[in-house]
């Protein structure tokens, strides 16, 4: 299991090209951060999943996966 630091920050992608299915999914993720401790951000295609993991370097990546312009490989 990944430990944390206390009030460090949570880095999350959100890899859809539904920009409505991505802010819907940050607003729930948002709620449910009592510390407002995480910044996300959003990635519609593989060119910027790709840019964002080697630069951003997230804790979580979430994939829709109902998008088919997205490799979840």
């Amino acid at each position: 299991m990944v430990q944390f630091n206390q009030g460090a920050i949570r880095k999350i992608i959100i890899a859809s090209a539904s920009p409505l299915f991505a802010k819907g999914l940050e607003k729930m993720l948002l709620q449910q951060s009592s510390n407002r401790d995480i910044a996300i951000k959003h990635a519609p295609n593989m060119d910027l999943i790709i840019q964002e993991l080697e630069q951003w370097q997230p804790d979580v990546v979430i994939v829709d996966y109902d998008d088919l312009t997205i490799d979840r490989t």
